[in-house]
Parts: structure tokens; sequence; C-alpha cells
């Protein structure tokens, strides 16, 4: 680009930016939204200061709110993540998370009569199978239809069909038939995911439904932690042997890789030792998180905190009002959530002197670096696709859920949108599980906050669309810079 003796280009980088200054980046691109914003605010008659200020008041008032979107953002977020590590760009996570709501509004209305201990696993199921096989269909064009960019042209317009299946069943099969307004029949009572509030406060059956010994499984009996133990820690073996362990290959495969690579994971496979070591750990924390939350139940730790309604009196005021929490928008897909996050890390994204420490996470590494060199490496593209798609639209199918489960109760033709606001996420959180658990709450804070500034400050309807929109540029411009550096030339010839 000439603009007379000065001259603009944009050089792609050796190696993209990496590790913190890649964050230092991203959050320079945050700050410099911000102050875009409060630019235009003054344009607009309005103090920034005191919007920013209020932003914040909101959320810590509204705190518990903002996680019941941090929920739906971080698993959308993280499944988005998986497949841009590929470079697979799967822009459709809406339309995944609406067929995730659709299944487990079909789920529900289909088995009202199981016990809320079978219904809502199985909605959860369900709703990954969902939003995986609305997924498939990106794989297949990317890989077998031969056209680079079809993963974001059709991803993007699987969204259309599922709002329409949507619009179909809220406004026939499933309208409710009480009202009769375009929105379908509540949730079974046994189909709804309990909040915090219920679960701490005993609303809900606490234990399991069946004995051991005589003894129920409640939380507060040893026969209780000693299972749930045993179950984590044979499910992380399960996770090992699946994404991690990596059985050794004949030297005659007609698919063998390169000297470099089997060096490389003979070096980074870990002895048995340190992975039961490492599931005894993983095991021993959830077992002290139930234990946590079983004493938080019985008020036996932070009593003042906490009063006969468990709602959380915080020992501070703002402007001379008490902050009280009411942990009802809080559902127990949180933990599900940050659960999924911490695995993903653990399994797909943790990294060593930048090498990944599993099979997959190398895979899916080698793959979005250079497709093909993973390809003369032995790497098959179509199975990383398969395996990022599968996993990225099952998760979506999985927020899904736990939204329609946990926060609405009842399936709405309208969506919020929060498929495409997790892309701004996921690239704002480094595509790295750790940085989008940060990232999901900053921009549920937008949602909150944006929402109720509106109303104080006199803002516009469309203040949170500004919002989001601004950051996200700034964030794909961020994004754009960690690859590419802009030169700057003068043309000294004479003229």
């Amino acid at each position: 680009m000439q603009f007379g003796k000065f001259g603009l280009s944009f050089q792609k980088r050796k190696s993209p930016i990496i590790g913190i200054q890649s964050y230092f980046v991203r959050i320079l691109a945050l700050v410099m939204g911000l102050l875009l914003l409060a630019i235009f605010f003054l344009f607009i008659g309005v103090d920034p200061i005191e919007l920013y200020l209020d932003l914040i008041e909101v959320n810590i008032r509204l705190f518990p709110s903002t996680l019941g979107i941090f929920i739906t953002l971080l698993i959308l977020a993280v499944g988005l993540a998986i497949p841009f590590k590929a470079r697979i760009d799967n822009i459709g996570a809406e339309g995944q998370y609406i067929m995730g709501t659709i299944a487990a509004t079909g789920t529900a209305f289909t088995f009202p009569y199981l016990p809320p201990y079978i219904l809502i696993p199985l909605m959860f199921i369900n709703g990954f199978i969902a939003g995986a096989i609305w997924a498939i269909p990106v794989v297949i064009f990317r890989t077998k239809g031969g056209f680079q960019g079809s993963d974001v042209v059709v991803s993007f317009l699987m969204v259309f069909p599922a709002l329409f299946i949507m619009e179909y069943l809220v406004s026939g099969p499933w309208r409710d038939p009480e009202t009769g307004f375009t929105y379908s029949s509540r949730i079974p009572e046994a189909g709804q995911i309990p909040s915090l509030n219920e679960f701490l406060s005993g609303q809900i059956p606490i234990g399991l439904p069946f004995e051991i010994g005589g003894f129920p499984l409640y939380f507060n009996v040893p026969s209780f932690y000693v299972l749930l133990f045993v179950l984590t820690f044979i499910i992380i073996l399960i996770l090992y042997y699946l994404f991690i362990h990596d059985r050794p290959q004949s030297k005659n495969s007609d698919n063998e890789e390169s000297q470099e690579v089997q060096r490389q994971r003979v070096k980074e496979a870990p002895n048995l030792k340190k992975i039961l070591g490492a599931a005894i750990i993983l095991s021993g924390i959830v077992v002290i998180v139930f234990f946590i939350a079983e004493m938080i139940r019985l008020n036996k730790i932070f009593p003042d905190l906490i009063d006969d309604n468990f709602i959380i009196v915080l020992p501070f005021e703002i402007n001379d009002k008490p902050i009280r929490w009411h942990l009802s928008p809080i559902h127990l897909t949180i933990f599900l959530g940050l659960l999924i996050a911490i695995l993903s890390y653990y399994f797909l994204f943790r990294q060593e002197k930048g090498v990944p420490k599993t099979k997959i996470g190398y895979e899916i590494n080698v793959t979005g670096k250079n497709q093909a060199a993973g390809k003369t490496a032995g790497m098959s593209f179509f199975k990383v696709a398969l395996i990022t798609m599968i996993l990225s639209g099952g998760f979506a199918g999985v927020a899904g859920v736990g939204e329609i489960a946990g926060n609405q109760l009842r399936l709405t033709p309208v969506s919020p949108g929060y498929g495409f606001t997790a892309i701004a996420v996921a690239y704002l959180g480094g595509l790295n599980p750790l940085g989008i658990i940060i990232s999901a709450l900053f921009f549920a804070a937008l949602f909150i906050g944006g929402n109720a500034i509106k109303l104080t400050q006199g803002l516009p309807g469309t203040a949170l669309d500004l919002f989001a929109g601004t950051i996200l540029i700034f964030v794909l411009v961020a994004e754009f810079f960690l690859r590419y550096r802009l030169n700057f030339k003068i043309n000294r010839r004479s003229e």
C-alpha cells in the first residue's frame, strides 16, 4: 500500500507471538477497545468513567447472574478453541448450541417420569450428540470437498436450519398449550438442573439412590467419598489411555511417523507411577471440593457469611448499600464447565517448551501450524478434524443443555447469540482453556453490566452490541498482529 513517499505492507512473522507476550497484546487490544468506547461515550454526552464504575458495581452486586452466563460462554469458548487450534474455523457454534437445547428439551418431554439422576445426565448426553452431529458436515466439506474455506461457510450456514427447527417446534408441536405463546412448555421438574442455592440449602436430594452395606450414600457419610474417589480415579485413567497413551507402532507400518516425532513421544511419555500419582491427586481434589460443599450446606463453615436462606452477605458495602448474593442464577453446570476447561487443558493444550504433552494435542498443534508437515509425519487431517469438531460441537450442545435446563427452563425462538460471542471469548483467552476462564468472565460481565447500565445511563438498546462488537474487532485485530507485522517504508528515490 503506497501513500506518496510512504509505503505500508504486512509481512508474516517467521513464528507467531506466543506465551506471555501474546496475552500482553490481547490485553492491550482490550484496553484500546475500551478507550475507543470511552471516546464514543464522550461524544454522546455520557461520562465514560462513571459508566465503567457503574459497570463494575453492577457486576459486583449481580455476580451470581454474571456466573450464570459465564457457565455457557466458558463451555462454548473451550469447545471453539479446540478446532481453532487446528486451524478449522467453526463459526457455527450457535447452531450446535441450539441443537443441544432442542435435544435436551425433547429428552425431558419424552422421559418426564425418569428420576433426575438419570434424566439430567441423559439430557447432557443427547445434547452432546446433537451438537456433534451438527458439526460433522463441516468436517466432510473441509476434508472431502476440497474447499479450503468451506469450514467457515458451512458452519455458519448450519446455524439457520437449527433456528428454523427451533422455531417450528415452539410454534407447533412443543408450543405451550396454557398460554399459546411461541415458546415451549416448561421443562419437567425432573429435568431442571438444580441451582447452587437449592444444592446448598438441601432443597434437592443430595445422596445417591442406593446404599452400600446398609449405609446411604450421602455427602456426610464416608461411603460417598470412598465411592467418589474410586470413580474419579477410574475416569482419569480411562481418559489417559484414550487421549495420552500412545501405543508403539510397527517399524513396517505404512503410516510410519518421522523418527523425530517418535523420539519426542518417548521423551514426553509419563511413566505409570506419575500417572497413578496424578490420578490420586486429582481424585483427592474432587473429594475435597465435595466435602467443602457439604460443610457449607450444613453451615459448619462460613456461618457468618451465609444467612438462613443461603444468601451470601458480603462484609462490606458499596454506596452505603449492603451486597447480598442470591445463588439461584448459578446452576450446577458451573462445575461441569470448569471440569471441561481443566480436562481440555490437561489432555489437549498442555505444553512443555512449546511441545504438547499428549498425542492428540501434538497432532492438533502440528496440523494447525502446517497441515502438510502433519501429513508427512503420518497424521490424518480427517481424523484431527473429526475429533476436534465432534468435541467442539458436542461442548456447544452441552452448553445449550446447561442453559435450557438451568436458566431458561423452556425453549424460546430467540437465541441470545452466545455461540457468536464465544468466538471473541476464545481468542481473547488465547485459545487456552485457562485463559478462556478469565475472558468468559469478562464477557459475562459485559452482558450483565451492559443490560443494567442501559437503564442507569440512558443508553440505546444496542449498547450491549456496541460493547461486544468493538471488543470483538480489537481482539481479532490483535490475533492478526500476532502472526503478521506492519512494515513502514519511506521511498527516498527522487521523483
